[in-house]
C-alpha cells in the first residue's frame, strides 16, 4: 500500500493545467459510469445509499470543501478505477480516509462501496460506456 507522501508525489497531469472543474468533471463521470453500470446488479437501496453519498462528495467539491491535496488523491483514485485497478483505487482511499477524514468521511464510504461493487462484478460493467466516455479525459 501507497502512504500520503507516495500519492501525492505522484500527481502528474503532463503539460495540462488541471483545474478544478476538470477534476471534478473526471471523477464525477466516472462515479456516474460506474454507479450506472453497477445498478443493475447491486441493490436499489445500495445505490440510493452510494448516490446520496457521492451527491455530498459533488456538493463538498463544488463549494470549495475539499483540499487541493485530497482532489489530487481523487483523481488518482478515479484514475485507478477508470483503469479497474480496484486494489490501487483501495490503497489510495484507505489513506484518504485516515489522514483527511474531516474532509472525506461523509461520502467516502460510497467510493469504498463502489470499489468493492465493481471487484465483485466486473463482467458486469458496460466496458464500452466505461472507456468511450472516459476517454477525452485526462489519463496523466
Amino acid at each position: 500500500m501507497k502512504n500520503t507522501e507516495q500519492v501525492s508525489s505522484q500527481v502528474n497531469y503532463g503539460e495540462d493545467v488541471m483545474t478544478d472543474n476538470k477534476l471534478f468533471e473526471f471523477c464525477n463521470l466516472q462515479f456516474q459510469t460506474l454507479t450506472e453500470s453497477l445498478k443493475a446488479n447491486s441493490k436499489a437501496n445500495v445505490m440510493s445509499g452510494i448516490n446520496k453519498k457521492l451527491e455530498i462528495f459533488r456538493k463538498c467539491w463544488q463549494e470549495n470543501k475539499l483540499s487541493r491535496n485530497v482532489k489530487d488523491k481523487m483523481y488518482l483514485l478515479c484514475k485507478s478505477l477508470k483503469e479497474k485497478d480496484w486494489d490501487n483505487a483501495y490503497g489510495i482511499h484507505l489513506p484518504l480516509m485516515v489522514d483527511y477524514f474531516n474532509e472525506v468521511g461523509q461520502w467516502m464510504v460510497a467510493v469504498k462501496r463502489i470499489i468493492h461493487e465493481a471487484k465483485q462484478f466486473p463482467d458486469k460493467l458496460n466496458n464500452d460506456k466505461l472507456n468511450n466516455e472516459t476517454n477525452n479525459l485526462p489519463t496523466t
